[in-house]
């Protein structure tokens, strides 16, 4: 078993700093990733990344499962959940299967879209507003205290 390196949690998590180039053409990568900065995928990568600053999927990179990003660029393959702070751009060769949460959304000319984007409010809020009866503004209420006779 390998000693965890600086910055890594444990054995099926990494942290890098800053690092352009996360997983290059033809390496798969399976677990948790979390990336202090920009990252870029042109490999696979299954599980759950998180990302402080950019995300690029490259047009060789596969990514299946979820992602949180404060910007991401698409140019490959994403089957998954996609959040994203700010904006995401789906370019030309773009596949992208699920659900993405974003700000701001741009879709190119030539990609596959085959899911739902919410841009309005953060999924938890969408449930809640859901289970609300019309008239509904979700602040709690109190029964008044019953009084003594």
């Amino acid at each position: 078993m390998m000693e965890p390196r600086e910055g890594e949690q444990n054995e099926d998590t990494h942290i890098m700093t800053s690092v352009e180039t996360i997983l290059g053409t033809g390496a798969y990568m399976e677990g948790t990733l979390k990336v202090q900065g920009d990252a870029r995928i042109e490999g696979h990568f299954k599980g759950k990344i998180q990302v402080d600053g950019n995300l690029t999927v490259g047009e060789s990179g596969r990514v299946e499962g979820e992602i949180h990003a404060k910007n991401a660029i698409v140019n490959g393959h994403v089957k998954g959940e996609l959040y994203v702070e700010e904006k995401v751009e789906f370019q030309a060769n773009a596949r992208f299967e699920g659900e993405v949460e974003c700000k701001g959304l741009i879709v190119h000319d030539g990609v596959t879209f085959d899911g739902t984007c919410y841009m309005s409010k953060k999924k938890s809020q969408r449930s809640a507003d859901f289970l609300m009866e019309p008239g509904e503004t979700g602040e709690p209420t109190y029964a008044p205290e019953p009084r003594e006779a």
